[in-house]
């Protein structure tokens, strides 16, 4: 018996049915994996906050060295960074390499985060292989195991290890003002102590930079996405409210974590 073929429209029917599934199928495949990866980020910073009261536990009550000064080291790019490394001697291996720590990254030289990853939200934006301002994990290992790497690509800056969370333990009752060309405001000093932290204050989170490269996509019209933070209680939440995403704040072509006034008034909005 002669089988009947499938007609032309017949396979182009099944080709757009099939299309349609996939376009259906895809997005809800992608939010699954964001909101994994959400949840790990959300646990790091879990992870990262326990660590630094025990920190300051054993350090008679003293927190990890914020090497971002509001007065000072005004500069906002200095909270997310980890460590500088040699890179002149490749006999140098894992925290030999370390030159000099700052802010979390004391917590893996005094062993109380014992894996890189742990620094690193894993929906960081991926930048292009050129761009050394990289912020994730697997752009600095390339293959390595034995973090901090040697091997970060690039030449400018290229012995910086950064993180892709920043770190501002804020302080109660102290307030300092930052100007910038962008305004004028008064914002919490940074806390050298756990005692003088303030419970719904921010002390760690994720990268605060440009709008279009915010960790967290949401995949709609409505907002570009939002941050995991860590609050200076130990608590973790996702916040993407409108106050602290308006958009006079996320200019366009204004990298914010080089502007101290955006930056701590965005901070100072995450709730």
């Amino acid at each position: 018996m002669k089988r009947k073929a499938f007609t032309l429209i017949e396979l182009l029917v099944v080709i757009a049915v099939i299309a349609l599934l996939l376009s259906i199928v895809i997005p809800s495949l992608n939010m699954a994996k964001e909101t994994a990866r959400k949840v790990i980020c959300a646990s790091n910073l879990k992870s990262i906050g326990q660590s630094v009261f025990v920190y300051a536990k054993v350090n008679d009550e003293f927190l990890p060295d914020s090497w971002y000064d509001p007065v000072g080291a005004p500069n906002p790019w200095r909270s997310y960074l980890l460590f500088y490394i040699n890179k002149n001697d490749p006999s140098l291996s894992g925290k030999a390499r370390v030159t000099s720590s700052h802010g979390l990254g004391n917590l893996y030289m005094t062993d109380l985060i014992e894996t890189g990853e742990t620094f690193y939200c894993p929906s960081a934006p991926k930048y292009a292989e050129g761009d050394v301002a990289a912020f994730r994990y697997e752009y600095y290992s390339r293959g390595g195991t034995d973090f901090p790497f040697d091997n970060v690509p690039g030449t400018t800056n290229s012995g910086t290890v950064r993180s892709s969370y920043n770190y501002v333990p804020q302080r109660a009752g102290s307030k300092v003002r930052i100007s910038s060309s962008y305004g004028t405001g008064d914002f919490p000093d940074v806390a050298k102590k756990a005692s003088q932290l303030h419970s719904s204050y921010t002390m760690v989170s994720d990268l605060i930079r440009t709008y279009d490269v915010l960790n967290h996509k949401k995949g709609s019209g409505k907002l570009a996405g939002g941050v995991n933070v860590l609050f200076s209680d130990g608590s973790v939440h996702f916040t993407n409210n409108q106050e602290a995403f308006a958009r006079e704040l996320w200019r366009d072509g204004i990298d914010v974590g080089n502007d101290a006034y955006l930056f701590r008034s965005i901070l100072s909005r995450l709730r």
